[in-house]
């Protein structure tokens, strides 16, 4: 990594560190609204009780038509129209209001802040930034030489969202959301009869959403501040800057988009429409000295399978390994006209169409069930125990019928006496167990034995000259079932006598 890319990351650091502690403030908040609240619940749930314990039961609700009159309730019964009339309901739901409008007014406050902070914070880094790429440029005479930005160019963007509407009528549409949720929880506690730790359960984690949209809200705006300030920045110079280079975290959290995005070059005129939450800065670049980061294409293609699948998926993983998508074809873009483009991550049937992306996808399901069998094979030390493997696919049965039509099934069963045999006289197979299933249910050829009738050996290529040889035979007989004979490594010359000879019965197209 370059000092200059040390440097980016160093000051994105500082502005998580910034807008962590603004979130820890916003959370302390919401916490002891809901204990206020809490309270009042409390008090709402003795009520129902004490109904209850007076032998009412929860009844059917009917809405009141508008206009129409107020319908009677069933005797011995209470509803949600019941509640409502009490005064602690109402008590309750004005509270919530007022105390989200309360959190509202601070999480504006905090985040128009964080703002101030971000813009302040990205004038220098900016500066410092341009700085260090002249000097990894060869270009010493550009250092002091950048302009800078009056304070009012950057500071407007402190108090508004990125649709240009006032931070403090996001957060206030937030907290009428969240008290409309509320009041739909406690109506569905009360007419399905919740209990106390139910119903609390249900309005907390209604409660719960505003913060989280609201801990959004706060990083995102503080982000965008920050990207903005220094875009504006870079702009302000583009008589010896290049554009930018959009730079993630290159982690196990970053998402395929900001991955894909990682290393692309844009110009100063060009806003990271990133997501919300996204951690990436803007590097810049001075004309005529490219910026040396490693595409994030090239780093996805250094990761191990298993990391590759736990941020693709099983099914999009295997495609891409086969060659059937690139990462830049998960980057989606969402285009609104309020609030800008913005990336998402795009599904596997989103890139490949639903047909294509169901075959990966079953294909992930079968790499699945060979993996659970193939442990079970590391388990079988009974050589008197007899595992099934399951059936042969229907393609190369089809081709086994051909060349023994004696056969009389598809099944395949692995016993614990032949996998003695094969781990006797070749040790190293045990390091290669994984890959029988895969060679014995999607090989890439099937040869017929020379000797032996009954005999059918399965190919798989391992790497450029080495494949997995899987010797099975062939049942003819009723009750008995297809059995692993043998499991080596072969090399090309084998595969190639085989041809020879003319044993190919079925070679993968």
């Amino acid at each position: 990594m370059s000092r200059l890319t040390d440097a980016a990351l160093r000051f994105r650091a500082q502005l998580l560190r910034q807008e962590r502690a603004a979130a820890s403030e916003m959370v302390r908040a919401y916490a002891a609204t809901w204990r206020r609240l809490r309270a009042e619940l409390d008090q709402l749930e003795q009520q129902i009780a004490e109904a209850e314990a007076a032998g009412l039961t929860v009844g059917p609700f009917t809405p009141r038509q508008p206009g129409g009159p107020v319908l009677p309730q069933a005797p011995g019964t209470f509803s949600v129209s019941w509640v409502h009339r009490r005064e602690r309901l109402r008590t309750l739901l004005a509270q919530v209001e007022r105390e989200l409008r309360q959190f509202a007014a601070l999480a504006s406050d905090l985040t128009e802040a964080g703002q101030l902070q971000a813009v302040q914070a990205a004038q220098a880094n900016a500066q410092a930034l341009m700085t260090e790429a002249a000097r990894a440029a060869g270009a010493p005479e550009l250092v002091g030489m950048f302009n800078r930005l009056p304070t009012s160019a950057v500071e407007e963007l402190v108090g508004l969202a990125s649709d240009g509407s006032p931070l403090r009528e996001l957060f206030e549409a937030l907290g009428e959301r969240t008290g409309r949720g509320v009041r739909e929880a406690l109506e569905t506690a009360v007419a399905t009869g919740m209990g106390p730790r139910e119903t609390a359960r249900l309005v907390r984690q209604q409660f719960g959403m505003g913060l989280s949209r609201a801990l959004t809200i706060a990083r995102t705006e503080q982000i965008r501040a920050y990207r903005e300030a220094s875009r504006r920045t870079y702009e302000a110079n583009s008589d010896v800057l290049d554009g930018w280079v959009w730079l993630s975290a290159a982690d196990s959290r970053t998402c395929v988009s900001c991955l894909a995005m990682h290393g692309s070059v844009h110009g100063v005129e060009r806003r990271i429409d990133s997501h919300p939450n996204c951690r990436c800065v803007m590097v810049p670049g001075v004309k005529g000295a490219p910026i040396e980061v490693t595409p994030g294409e090239e780093l996805f293609a250094q990761m191990t399978p298993a990391q590759q699948d736990a941020k693709l998926g099983k099914a999009a993983g295997a495609a891409y390994r086969a060659g059937a998508v690139k990462l830049v074809d998960f980057v989606g873009v969402r285009r609104d006209p309020d609030w800008g483009d913005s990336r998402y991550v795009k599904s596997l049937r989103q890139v490949l169409g639903r047909e294509e992306a169901q075959r990966w996808m079953r294909k992930a399901q079968q790499q699945k069930t060979w993996q659970v069998v193939s442990k079970k094979i590391g388990e079988l030390t009974d050589r008197k125990a007899v595992l099934s493997l399951g059936e042969l696919p229907t393609r190369t049965y089809q081709a086994l019928r051909h060349q023994w039509p004696s056969s009389v099934t598809a099944q395949v069963v692995l016993t614990g006496e032949r996998r003695a045999h094969y781990l006797e006289r070749h040790p190293e197979m045990a390091a290669f167990e994984g890959k029988l299933m895969e060679t014995l249910f999607a090989p890439d050829e099937i040869h017929r034995n020379k000797r032996d009738s009954q005999i059918g050996i399965w190919y798989r290529r391992l790497n450029g000259s080495q494949y997995i040889r899987v010797v099975v035979w062939v049942s003819d007989t009723p009750g008995l079932q297809n059995s692993i004979h043998s499991f080596r490594l072969a090399d090309q010359r084998e595969i190639d006598q085989g041809h020879k000879q003319k044993r190919l019965v079925w070679a993968k197209k």
